[in-house]
């Protein structure tokens, strides 16, 4: 597939823009028309400014001028050259003030466009399917996030470089009414050196953006490894490890990023050595001319001016166009997330209201395999679980009992075989609806850096919060005890990742945050492996006693537990039979 240009890349990002934005990005535009206006009588002022200054005398050779001091009756030469120096002042105070407040408008656009456009992705990121986290690594989404932030970087500079643009252009405009010859022998030598080194560092600095894009990726992949098993780190002294291979990774990266920098940064100096060493020979060339240097003063002032602000403008534009080549992969990314992870997903009400689940959940036949695998993980399963029994469900790690579940409670499809609520088969189109109905009790418990209450009662506020219901769920799960122990109670920070909760203690507050959504059905998948067995049994009883109006399926290990079970599953060497 042929590699498109950096500006229709760019164009593709505009569309992504709402209405709000796009109308932004034009006022930006205008701004800058109106700054370059405000530029071009600034220098246009500078000459007969200059040349007032040298002579007074010579304010007869700006008719304009002279009608205009006459209508408003200014005829002293010395008030004259006041009100010139004033009306000067004034043109530099109002453009520069114009350009602080484009500086700022564009600054305050471009963040509001990189929010939303972080927004959109990470909508876009949690909005897929779970089988799509499963087979990508959490550090490529958290790159990727990172990446919206440096777009907003390119985009500050695109808008820029348009208002440089404008700009330049209102410039030369003016420099050719000042000196002609000059200014195309100029003009033409800075833009044909522009456009040369442009030409000359453009796959350069495409090779360094996908050097930049992949290293990225792998810096952060090796500091979430290191971090996150930072037991086995620390005990098996894999420091080294891990150093060097971040090492290797970032310093790869940051070479990169250097050649990037200095591909920008040389052409502005290269330009001023020249602009310098021109302006140099042209006040020596003026001093032996048919006219005096003083005569040629207000023309050389004029370009000076001219060519102190083009010059910048220019490498703005330069520099703009260098960091969008340069971050080529990471703007080609960010329009892949955009387009091809769009959310498909919109909450209605209607889509917010439970399904019925009144008599059973009945699978028949069901098979499920990996996008990118040959071999079921399982085949041709059927069972029935009735409302509010307690089903226990065991066997050998690795045989399936999750994957069963995770396409029970819609997380995953199966390949084959059908899943029915209540004789309504369970699709696409009302898996939300399903889900409303579950609370799930992975084996490893997400554990937030927040108090225990905070962690059981996810994501609501103080006010909302239930008291009685969350000391309910706590003693069912049998952690009340131990949090009344605690230091500030229910307000315990538990650490990043619950660091300093026991494995058991995780498990029941993560029992306890699943009660306490006092849902339809309870999925404990293997949520107990981390209690010994006298607590376990205690939770069950619990669970038998106090949430008969609750479907629980208990997935575990341990066969004891049959007798807290009102039907009993095995699952080994893909087989499926009931025990109980």
């Amino acid at each position: 597939m042929k590699q498109k240009s950096i500006l229709v890349l760019l164009l593709d990002l505009f569309k992504f823009l709402n209405k709000k934005r796009k109308l932004q990005v034009f006022l930006i535009f205008f701004l800058a028309i109106f700054s370059a206006f405000a530029e071009l009588i600034t220098i246009g002022s500078l000459i007969p400014f200059v040349d007032l200054m040298l002579e007074p005398k010579r304010l007869f050779n700006y008719p304009l001028l002279e009608n205009l001091f006459s209508f408003i009756e200014i005829n002293n030469l010395e008030d004259i050259m006041i009100f010139m120096t004033i009306i000067f002042i004034f043109l530099i105070i109002v453009s520069t003030l114009i350009k602080i407040y484009i500086a700022y408008f564009s600054i305050a656009v471009v963040h509001g466009i990189g929010h939303d456009l972080s927004v959109s992705i990470f909508k876009n990121t949690i909005y897929q399917p779970y089988e799509f986290h499963v087979n990508n690594n959490s550090s490529k989404t958290i790159v990727n996030l990172s990446r919206a932030g440096a777009s907003i970087g390119i985009l500050h500079l695109i808008i820029q470089s348009f208002v440089s643009i404008v700009l330049s252009i209102s410039i030369i405009f003016i420099l050719l009414y000042i000196d002609l010859k000059l200014t195309i022998i100029g003009g033409s030598t800075l833009v044909s050196f522009y456009v040369l080194i442009s030409l000359f560092f453009k796959r350069k600095l495409f090779l360094n953006s996908f050097q930049i894009s992949q290293n990225e990726e792998l810096r952060v992949k090796n500091m979430q490894e290191s971090i996150g098993g930072i037991r086995e780190t620390i005990i098996g002294n894999m420091y080294n490890i891990f150093l060097n291979n971040f090492r290797k990774v970032d310093w790869s990266m940051n070479k990169a990023l250097i050649k990037n920098a200095l591909m920008l940064i040389l052409p502005s100096n290269l330009i001023m050595m020249i602009a310098t060493t021109s302006l140099t020979i042209l006040i020596f060339y003026k001093s032996f001319g048919n006219n005096s240097l003083v005569d040629s003063l207000p023309i050389i002032a004029g370009l000076i001016l001219g060519a102190q602000k083009i010059i910048p403008q220019l490498q703005i534009v330069y520099g703009s166009w260098s960091k969008a080549q340069g971050s080529y992969k990471i703007i080609e990314e960010v329009l892949f997330i955009l387009n091809k992870f769009k959310s498909n997903i919109k909450i209605t009400k209607s889509s917010l209201q439970k399904m019925a689940f009144n008599k059973e959940i009945r699978v028949k036949s069901l098979s499920f395999k990996h996008q990118n695998s040959k071999k079921n993980i399982f085949e041709n399963i059927s069972f029935v679980i009735k409302k509010n029994h307690i089903v226990g469900i065991s066997g050998s790690t690795g045989c399936g009992k999750s994957t069963l579940l995770d396409c029970v409670i819609g997380l995953l499809s199966p390949t084959s075989g059908s899943i029915k609520i209540d004789n309504i088969g369970l699709n696409k189109r009302n898996i939300k609806n399903w889900q409303k109905n579950i609370s799930h009790v992975p084996q490893f418990i997400y554990l937030a850096d927040l108090s225990i209450q905070e962690n059981i009662t996810f994501g609501l506020e103080n006010s909302k919060i239930d008291r009685k219901k969350l000391i309910e769920s706590c003693k069912i799960a049998e952690i009340y005890e131990f949090i009344k122990s605690k230091k500030g109670g229910f307000n315990y920070i538990v650490g990043e990742k619950g660091g300093r909760l026991s494995g058991g203690q995780k498990q029941r507050i993560g029992i306890a945050r699943a009660l306490y959504l006092d849902k339809e059905l309870l999925i404990l998948d293997e949520s107990t492996n981390a209690l010994d067995d006298k607590t376990e049994e205690k939770i069950l009883n619990n669970l038998k006693k106090f949430k008969k109006g609750t479907t629980i399926i208990h997935i575990t290990h341990k066969k004891n537990l049959t007798k807290y079970f009102d039907s009993h599953f095995s699952f080994s060497k893909n087989r499926f039979k009931r025990l109980k």
